[in-house]
């Protein structure tokens, strides 16, 4: 190995390094502001494409997460698919007994 591939390699490691460390900063800031969200079950990601009327989706080729209310939803999935390329399907409320316990969101990992 030339030493200029040395030193190429040291500066692609160094910018990885970065990326990561920008990418744990904006997580840490999501998290303080709009709480962590919890991946969803299967059964509700099921249930969350039914309502969002996309049963031509395999659930296999998404992921969903549930967040405290809708800001939170529409924040993190707009900062996702900002730094990560992965698209919203959409979001629908997570209703038991009548009331509103979260927002589920849905991302399609087929485009990510």
């Amino acid at each position: 190995m030339t030493s200029a591939n040395t030193w190429d390699e040291w500066r692609a490691e160094q910018v990885r390094k970065a990326e990561f460390a920008a990418a744990d900063e904006r997580r840490r800031v999501l998290i303080r502001h709009h709480g962590k969200p919890e991946r969803a079950s299967e059964a509700a990601k099921i249930a969350g494409l039914a309502k969002l009327g996309r049963q031509d989706i395999d659930p296999a080729e998404t992921i969903a997460y549930v967040y405290r209310d809708q800001a939170a939803a529409d924040t993190w999935q707009r900062s996702t698919a900002e730094h990560c390329g992965v698209p919203s399907l959409g979001t629908v409320p997570v209703i038991s007994a009548g009331r509103t316990e979260g927002i589920l969101g849905i991302y399609d990992l087929r485009l990510g």
